[in-house]
């Protein structure tokens, strides 16, 4: 694994060790999931020993969810979203491949949880879709100067609840973490996908979307295995931010201008605003969980704050060469 630019054995040797468990069970898996869905699946290594287990393409009409990209197989990869589907792992795996001609989703990728209930291991990856091909998963969407993402991304749904009965967002599988990371990075080095781009559902779609949620571990991603954008710990104060040269200073109070012009230039799809908006409040709630209340769930919220304000300045700072509006 990268921790900050070095590679740490341990970790490496723990990731190969944990491959090789997967590769001599994935029979068992295999065999269970085509018990309880009638789904063969195939399984395939990859990069590092990493087993995959991959969706066959059906015979069926509408079964398989998802189509060509405009520009076909060789369409840019730009942008890589994060998903929790909410329903169990057979369930999703049933959605994702159902019969019907209207209402059809899916993903690229389905990371499993552990489910004792059906002895669902965690951390398996399963393929849904090819990666050269559309997956369903984004919907009507925006970052940048992209909209519709399906076009330009690739799916990847981690088997979560989501919200509880309680209404709280729910942890994720510490192995379900594990697995993501390595997946993302082969897909990251392989597309060339830059780190304001590694995304969540919210952040493309905040006015209909809350997911992956404040305890996805966007920080962790990113301190232990360099994935995604984030503000390391002596980056999120002032005089952290200030060696990444801003282009204007920090205001000395919360403002609702600065923060809407600041989120539009790290991509987030808003106008320009000095009022609360509703568009602006989804638009914040997306940016508290994924950066300045992430892993914080009492203060998310849509009521703008300072930390809001230091989080977005140092973002579009530190990554200014990678914003492209």
């Amino acid at each position: 694994m990268i921790v900050d630019g070095n590679i740490d054995g341990n970790n490496l040797l723990a990731a190969n060790q944990n491959s090789q468990l997967k590769s001599t069970s994935k029979d068992m898996f295999a065999v269970q999931v085509e018990r309880a869905t009638r789904i063969s699946l195939v399984s395939e290594k990859i990069a590092n020993e990493m087993v995959v287990y991959k969706v066959p393409r059906f015979s069926e009409k509408y079964r398989n969810h998802y189509n060509e990209r405009q520009g076909g197989d060789s369409t840019p990869i730009t942008t890589l979203i994060i998903h929790y589907t909410v329903i169990n792992f057979y369930r999703t795996l049933e959605v994702f491949t159902s019969n019907i001609d209207v209402g059809a989703v899916s993903s690229t990728y389905v990371i499993t949880q552990k489910e004792e209930q059906f002895q669902i291991p965690s951390g398996q990856i399963i393929q849904i879709v090819p990666e050269e091909k559309r997956a369903w998963h984004a919907g009507i969407s925006k970052w940048q100067n992209m909209s519709n993402l399906n076009e330009n991304s690739i799916g990847i749904e981690l088997v979560n609840e989501g919200v509880n009965k309680q209404n709280q967002f729910v942890p994720f599988d510490n192995q379900q973490i594990i697995a993501l990371a390595q997946l993302c990075r082969i897909i990251i080095q392989k597309f060339n996908i830059s780190p304001v781009c590694i995304l969540g559902h919210s952040d493309i779609a905040p006015n209909r979307k809350i997911d992956p949620g404040v305890f996805f571990p966007w920080g962790k991603l990113y301190n232990i295995y360099g994935i995604g954008a984030w503000l390391k710990d002596e980056e999120q104060t002032i005089d952290g931010i200030k060696k990444y040269d801003p282009e204007e200073p920090l205001p000395e109070k919360v403002s609702i201008s600065f923060l809407s012009r600041h989120f539009k230039k790290y991509g987030y799809d808003i106008q320009e605003t000095n009022v609360i908006t509703n568009q602006f409040s989804d638009v914040l709630k997306a940016f508290k969980a994924h950066f300045s209340c992430n892993q914080n769930p009492e203060k998310y919220n849509d009521t703008p704050d300072m930390n809001d304000m230091i989080w977005i300045w140092g973002l579009t700072a530190k990554y200014r060469d990678y914003l492209q509006n």
